[in-house]
């Protein structure tokens, strides 16, 4: 049984972490020792930013040691539901299923911007990047 993609790979997160508010990540990529480059491959649910501010809570106690950066810290992620709701208002959105997949259609004034992907996430990270490229985002 094939599973089914509900979050954006470390790849598709790094990109986005560029494109999007930071702050809209709903999961996140943890670096297994701050400032390392090891991650840990699955995803931590919540904000990053949170929890990276309740890490320096502990991290920095007594003014031993300066703050970590978000970069130091983790990789934004997000998920399904959330690329879904960063898309901008005004746009028809719609996932079809299709012979080949899944489509994703965005239209904006009447004008079509369709891309296509395996599943869902994929083709909503492909929309946004589309989007961003048009200076749409």
């Amino acid at each position: 049984m094939a599973t089914i993609k509900s979050y954006t790979d470390i790849e598709q997160s790094k990109k986005l972490a560029e494109l999007l508010p930071l702050d809209s990540a709903d999961m996140y990529y943890k670096y297994a020792l701050p400032k390392s480059d090891k991650i840990i491959h699955t995803p931590e649910i919540g904000n990053p930013i949170d929890s990276l501010k309740w890490y320096n809570e502990g991290y920095t106690f007594r003014g031993k040691r300066e703050p970590i950066t978000l970069s130091e810290y983790c990789i934004p992620c997000w998920s399904l539901s959330v690329l879904l709701y960063v898309l901008p208002e005004g746009y028809s959105v719609g996932l079809t299923k299709s012979f080949n997949g899944i489509d994703y259609y965005c239209n904006l004034d009447g004008k079509d911007i369709s891309v296509y992907a395996d599943n869902p996430v994929d083709a909503c990270v492909a929309m946004i990047e589309k989007l961003h490229e048009l200076n749409l985002l």
